[in-house]
């Protein structure tokens, strides 16, 4: 759904600091383009949609989330 973001959403993507930011996959609901099921393991598309409107790297965008994600989860 990334990919489809509106101007504006995008926008307020590139705002939101990066310390805030967690990725999900919407998996089983939301497929990823060409596929007919949707898995967590997908999540490196969303990492990759997400990058590129922040202007980051896709691997930079995975290790910040994961470490926001430890954070919250794990105090």
């Amino acid at each position: 759904m990334v990919r489809d973001f509106p101007e504006n959403s995008k926008i307020a993507l590139r705002r939101i600091d990066g310390g805030r930011l967690l990725l999900e996959s919407d998996a089983p609901y939301f497929p990823t383009a060409g596929e007919e099921l949707s898995s967590p393991s997908f999540i490196g598309v969303t990492a990759q949609e997400v990058a590129k409107i922040r202007g980051c790297s896709w691997r930079d965008m995975l290790q910040q989330t994961a470490e926001n994600a430890q954070q919250l989860y794990l105090g």
